[in-house]
């Protein structure tokens, strides 16, 4: 419970200019983020904080052949667009670790109503990979609306499944704002 009113504290008080400039941050028994997307009403932008290359896969209703992008490990993919260019486009993660296939399925890149940007951070779990949306403060679990894969080539993450989603939702902490005193006692994940 206090970690968890510590996290919102840290959100309110302090001002991110880059969400991910860090990856957010899990409790220390939970697999770290993976992937973190940060979307505006005209940008894009994704970093892979893992060791493996991920595979961005960008889909929309009516296009037959969805848009693969390799993110390699500490890469960075950005785009620039028009307002309203992201409606009806969905966006899934791809993971290949020790010979399994996983994903996060499909989520709705458009950013929700009322909302200014959004953060995705893609996480591990134990039947695929499972994705938070992070709006301001706030952090849910996201479900996927399905998956541009063929059925059963990849294990997909619910995002239902409360065992095996971390019980405490990421929250971005830029390090750049904090006092080089503070920045030496966190540990790296």
């Amino acid at each position: 419970m206090l970690s968890s009113v510590l996290a919102a504290i840290t959100c309110i008080a302090i001002p991110v200019s880059d969400p991910l400039e860090i990856s957010a941050q899990m409790k220390p028994d939970q697999a770290p983020v993976e992937v973190g997307t940060y979307v505006t009403a005209t940008s894009f932008r994704s970093r892979n904080f893992s060791n493996v290359n991920q595979l961005l896969v960008f889909g929309a209703a009516g296009v037959p052949t969805p848009v693969l992008v390799t993110l390699p490990p500490g890469g960075i993919v950005q785009y620039d667009f028009a307002p309203q260019a992201l409606d009806g486009v969905m966006l899934e993660v791809v993971s290949l670790r020790g010979g399994v296939m996983t994903t996060s399925g499909e989520h709705v890149l458009a950013l929700p109503a009322g909302s200014v940007d959004q953060s995705l951070w893609t996480v591990p779990a134990a039947s695929g990979l499972v994705t938070w949306q992070q709006l301001g403060c706030e952090v849910t679990l996201l479900p996927p609306q399905g998956s541009f894969l063929p059925a059963g080539l990849a294990s997909t993450g619910s995002g239902t499944e409360a065992a095996t989603a971390p019980p405490m939702p990421p929250i971005a902490v830029p390090r750049s704002t904090l006092s080089p005193w503070v920045q030496s006692k966190i540990t790296p994940m």
